[in-house]
């Protein structure tokens, strides 16, 4: 995502470099003001909000160190940044940039801290997969997924076949799935509302 505080830089190029990662990426702003972390490091850098442990340290190997190398532009990874920080931020932002869960990027959105892609200055998008750029221009998706259904073979002998499986009387209490709060946990939610004649629009 992009966040309206962010100086204008020369960092479209870590947007392309993120794009054929296959990672997110993208700069620009409709001000000339900078945020605080970004102002006291310097222009040469740029602060981007990721998920830290070992998928900070391929993104670093990846695609950081190469941008870097051919931009002499600092990158500083920030680990800590979520939802919580960027709703207390608001419109001040620490990152220039961040990787979000969709359900984060919904959010976002009416917190209204984000700006669109400049997608004519990411053109790695068009070989992207339909879906993968968000409607509204504001992000652009990292990763693609798939969610099963895991049990235990000692206790279930029946294996389960669907979905609605999850709701039979002898597994009452024996369920558990992801937070509603990241995205795995909502795309389970939103095939629950399907399951049962419904989808994911609010009032439906």
């Amino acid at each position: 995502m992009l966040f309206k505080n962010l100086k204008k830089a020369s960092c479209f190029s870590l947007a392309a470099l993120l794009l054929a990662a296959v990672c997110l990426g993208g700069c620009g702003s409709k001000d000339e003001g900078s945020n605080e972390k970004t102002a006291k490091q310097g222009g040469d850098t740029l602060v981007v909000g990721t998920y830290g442990g070992k998928y900070d340290e391929a993104f670093m190997k990846a695609v950081i160190k190469k941008f870097t190398a051919e931009t002499g532009v600092e990158v500083v990874l920030d680990p800590s940044y979520s939802y919580a920080k960027l709703a207390g931020e608001g419109k001040n932002p620490s990152v220039d940039l961040a990787l979000m869960d969709d359900i984060q990027v919904a959010q976002g959105k009416d917190a209204d801290v984000f700006l669109p892609l400049d997608l004519t200055k990411l053109p790695n998008t068009k070989d992207l997969y339909k879906g993968a750029v968000d409607p509204t221009g504001l992000g652009v998706s990292i990763q693609w997924g798939r969610l099963g259904l895991v049990y235990r073979t000692d206790k279930i002998k029946e294996k389960p076949t669907s979905w609605q499986d999850l709701w039979k009387d002898e597994y009452k209490g024996h369920v558990t799935i992801n937070t509603l709060q990241g995205t795995s946990g909502l795309q389970v939610l939103c095939m629950a509302a399907r399951l049962n004649g419904g989808d994911e629009a609010i009032g439906s």
